[in-house]
């Protein structure tokens, strides 16, 4: 998916609030199967960089860039009218599925 093509699904996305994954969170196999799987997007290997930015990485105001890591290489899914990003994260000991709402709001 190219990045203004999910832009377009947010813009017709529910904004409401959603309690969970407003911030980079673990999840397993089991709940994300109960998402539906919409695409991934399109990225580069010069996206591999991470936004520069006082914020936290993992703080739910950290921006999205569809030009940064992991925005850039991340699997979209669909919960209702939410949309989410999924990568695996391979920093820890083991990898690990994250997951993070997309939220119009912090789009850069």
């Amino acid at each position: 998916m190219k990045p203004s093509e999910i832009i377009e699904l947010l813009e017709k996305s529910d904004r409401t609030s959603y309690g969970k994954y407003n911030s980079w969170t673990k999840i397993n196999a089991n709940e994300l199967s109960k998402l539906e799987f919409i695409g991934e997007i399109e990225g580069s290997k010069e996206d591999l960089k991470e936004i520069e930015t006082e914020i936290n990485y993992w703080d739910k105001k950290y921006p999205i860039s569809f030009h940064h890591y992991p925005y850039s290489h991340c699997k979209i899914y669909r919960e209702n009218n939410k949309f989410f990003m999924v990568y695996k994260d391979f920093a820890g000991h083991a990898p690990e599925l994250r997951i993070r709402l997309i939220s119009l709001e912090l789009l850069i």
